[in-house]
């Protein structure tokens, strides 16, 4: 892996304007792959993206506000990101803005916003669980359907013709 070549493509792209890109690019800044650890570069590309209504975005920048790193911590400012993150329907961002209400952080202690916001997170990540399970089983049940074990060889079902 080359990641100092890496970051040279990311930030032509990000510089165009991809999404995903700057907050790739954001995320090796943070980490300080192929470039030197910058919090103050992970910010500004991950603020950039985050105005511009990207989710990964404003997660970024919550976390960034919340643990601190690069930014003084604030927790009102990391609610106000998760909040615009949750509201497109990020499960981890709702988890974050449910744990955020149960603790007080950035907003009043308020445990019926904060069991909502749960429950919303649960809910999104279920409806995606059972979405793919009822997929692969479905996927089964057409495989299943369609190759018939004769002879320990698999082979088309034809249907029979009127």
């Amino acid at each position: 892996q080359d990641y100092a070549k890496a970051v040279k493509w990311l930030r032509k792209a990000a510089e165009q304007g991809y999404d995903d890109a700057q907050v790739i690019l954001g995320v090796m800044y943070f980490k300080g792959q192929g470039v030197p650890r910058d919090y103050a570069k992970a910010f500004k590309w991950f603020h950039k993206v985050a105005e511009q209504g990207y989710a990964l975005g404003q997660y970024y920048l919550g976390f960034m506000y919340a643990h601190g790193q690069g930014v003084p911590q604030d927790y009102a400012k990391a609610f106000k990101w998760f909040h615009k993150a949750a509201e497109q329907g990020s499960a981890v961002n709702q988890f974050n803005l449910g744990f955020m209400y149960a603790n007080g952080q950035g907003v009043p202690r308020d445990y019926a916003k904060a069991f909502k916001w749960r429950l919303k997170s649960f809910e999104n990540v279920t409806e995606k669980v059972i979405g793919g399970f009822i997929v692969f089983v479905f996927l089964i049940f057409l495989f299943r359907f369609f190759f018939r074990n004769c002879s320990g060889q698999r082979k088309p079902v034809a249907f029979p013709l009127p």
